[in-house]
C-alpha cells in the first residue's frame, strides 16, 4: 500500500560517472560513490522511469557530469517532485549556467509526461555538498506547485520544505486539529511556510506565525492569501526571541528543527501557556525539552507516533502537555 511505500513525494538524486557512463542514484552509505538507480521503493514508480530518462538525455547531449573531487563537470543532481494530483516539478541542478540542447530535453520531458508543471534549472556554482545553488534559471512553467491538506491549498516552490508523505501528514494534522479549541489563541511556532497553523486556523480564534527565515516567510504570505486567512499575525524573527513577547497565548505548536528548543524559551513560556502540541521528528531532543516542561507544571495528557517514513527508523511524534 502506499502507506508503505512509494509515500516519499521529493527526491534529489545525485549524478555521476561511473565507468565512463553518467549514472543516477544514490551515494554508498558514508561514501561519494554514487549506487545506479534501479527502482526505488519509497518513491512513486514515475520517480525511476523520470531519472531514466535523464540518463538517457545526458548521453545524447554528452553534457559533463560533475565530479566533487576536482569540481570539474556540469550537471550534479536531479530533483523531483510530485503532488497529490500526480503534477510533477522536475530540478536539474548544475554548476553552470549553460546547459546542452536544454529545449530538446525539456520537449522530450513534456512529450513523456503531460503532468510537468515546470521544469527548473538551478545553478550551484559552489564546491559544497549543499544540494541546490542561489541562482535558478525556469526552462519551463513554474518553480512550483500547488499541495491541498485538509481544505487549504499550498504553494510549493520546487526549494521548499513540505511534507515528504501527504497521507500520514494529513493524519498527523487531524490529530493535532482534534486537541485545539474553537476560542483558542496558538502560536505556530516554527511555522515554516505556515502548514500547521493555516490549517489550524479556521477552528480557533487566532494565530500566530513565528519564522525566522526569509524566504520560508514569503511563501508563508501567498499561503496566508490563498486561503484567504484573517485572523492571523505574522512575526518574522526567532522563536526564543519572539515567543516571550507575545502574552495571552492559550496553546503553542513547537515543530522545532531537529535540535529542539531553547531551554529558556521553554521556562519561560511554561509560566503562561495552558497547553503545548509538540510535533518533533527527533525523539531525543523532544525526550529532552519534554522533561523540561514536566518539571515546569506540566503534565502529559497523550503521545501519538505516527510512521512518517515507513521502512526507516524515522518517526514523528506528537506529545499533547497541558498545564497542571
Amino acid at each position: 500500500s502506499s502507506y508503505k511505500y512509494h509515500y516519499r513525494n521529493k527526491n534529489f538524486l545525485p549524478v555521476a560517472m561511473e565507468n565512463n557512463k553518467p549514472v543516477i542514484g544514490i551515494y554508498k552509505k558514508g561514501s561519494h560513490k554514487v549506487i545506479p538507480h534501479k527502482k526505488c521503493f519509497l518513491t512513486p514508480e514515475i520517480f525511476d522511469n523520470l531519472a531514466q530518462n535523464f540518463i538517457d538525455y545526458l548521453k545524447k547531449s554528452n553534457e559533463k557530469i560533475y565530479n566533487e573531487k576536482n569540481h570539474s563537470g556540469n550537471i550534479r543532481h536531479f530533483g523531483i517532485r510530485i503532488n497529490s494530483q500526480g503534477k510533477l516539478l522536475l530540478t536539474i541542478v548544475t554548476k553552470k549556467r549553460k546547459l546542452a540542447f536544454t529545449n530538446l530535453m525539456v520537449k522530450m520531458f513534456l512529450n513523456n509526461y503531460p503532468n510537468i508543471i515546470g521544469i527548473v534549472q538551478n545553478i550551484n556554482e559552489k564546491k559544497t555538498n549543499k544540494i541546490l545553488g542561489e541562482e535558478e534559471k525556469i526552462l519551463y512553467g513554474k518553480n512550483y506547485f500547488f499541495e491541498t491538506i485538509l481544505d487549504k491549498t499550498f504553494q510549493v516552490n520546487y526549494k521548499a520544505f513540505f511534507q515528504i508523505n501527504m497521507d500520514i501528514a494529513t493524519k498527523m494534522f487531524k490529530f493535532v486539529l482534534d486537541n485545539l479549541n474553537s476560542n483558542e489563541d496558538i502560536v505556530d511556532a516554527f511555522c515554516g511556510t505556515g502548514t500547521i497553523g493555516i490549517i489550524a486556523s479556521d477552528k480557533v480564534r487566532k494565530v500566530y506565525f513565528i519564522e525566522n527565515n526569509k524566504g520560508a516567510v514569503d511563501n508563508l504570505k501567498i499561503n496566508i492569501k490563498i486561503n484567504n486567512l484573517t485572523n492571523y499575525k505574522i512575526v518574522h524573527g526567532d522563536v526564543n526571541q519572539e515567543l516571550v513577547k507575545i502574552s495571552n497565548i492559550d496553546t503553542i505548536i513547537f515543530d522545532p528543527p531537529r535540535k529542539g528548543i531553547d531551554r529558556n524559551t521553554l521556562q519561560t513560556v511554561s509560566k503562561y501557556v495552558k497547553k503545548i502540541i509538540y510535533v518533533s521528528c527527533n525523539p531525543y531532543s523532544q525526550k529532552r525539552d519534554t522533561d523540561i516542561l514536566l518539571e515546569n507544571n506540566f503534565i502529559i495528557k497523550s503521545i501519538k507516533v505516527f510512521d512518517m517514513f515507513p521502512q526507516t527508523y524515522h518517526i514523528e511524534t506528537v506529545i499533547i502537555l497541558e498545564k497542571k
